[in-house]
């Protein structure tokens, strides 16, 4: 008797994560972008090596022109629905050469959409450009990588490839960088 409970158990612990997959894979239209769906809150920091006006080679990591390390804290709430939006607020610390009409300091608003995949391991990348509220800059060339965590409601997402971003400011000035990232997300409201 005892065996044949087991069993049952057993039979129906397997039906259950078969019908869990099989929703899942539905829902995500054969996709693992469903195990990411859902609002976040998102605490992260950057720092960049920068170029005014001159590209980097991110291969050797050389810088073809003047700049300096920004470093950048954020908080952001980032939904992804099929796609990514994010809104963020955070303040930067500039290393860059500057003037009396450069502040080293500041903060900013800004909006973000990016494109985004799940893998199987529960593993993402995403990359998308960010634009300030005040129409103030555009950012470009926005990468990182990040990993869900069990059941969901938790998020680390980093960067330490070199990857290209560019800034460009309202005036004109383009200024390329390559920065570190790290942050981690709480998912703010259940699936």
């Amino acid at each position: 008797m005892r065996t044949q409970r087991l069993i049952a158990y057993a039979f129906a612990a397997c039906l259950a994560s078969l019908l869990a997959g099989t929703a899942m894979a539905a829902d995500g239209s054969g996709n693992f972008n469903a195990f990411l769906k859902g609002t976040y809150r998102l605490s992260n920091s950057l720092s960049c090596a920068t170029s005014i006006n001159a590209g980097f080679n991110p291969e050797t990591l050389e810088s073809l022109g003047p700049g300096g390390t920004d470093h950048i804290y954020l908080t952001d709430v980032i939904t992804y629905d099929g796609h990514a939006t994010m809104t963020d607020h955070g303040i930067f610390l500039s290393g860059a050469p500057h003037d009396s009409s450069t502040r080293p300091v500041g903060t900013f608003e800004e909006n973000c959409n990016f494109t985004y995949a799940v893998n199987r391991d529960g593993s993402f990348s995403q990359e998308g450009n960010c634009k300030a509220t005040d129409e103030s800059y555009t950012l470009t060339g926005s990468k990182n990588v990040g990993q869900i965590a069990v059941e969901g409601s938790v998020l680390i997402l980093n960067l330490a490839e070199p990857v290209e971003q560019t800034l460009i400011l309202r005036d004109g000035t383009t200024i390329f960088r390559i920065c570190g990232y790290e942050g981690a997300a709480v998912r703010l409201h259940p699936k």
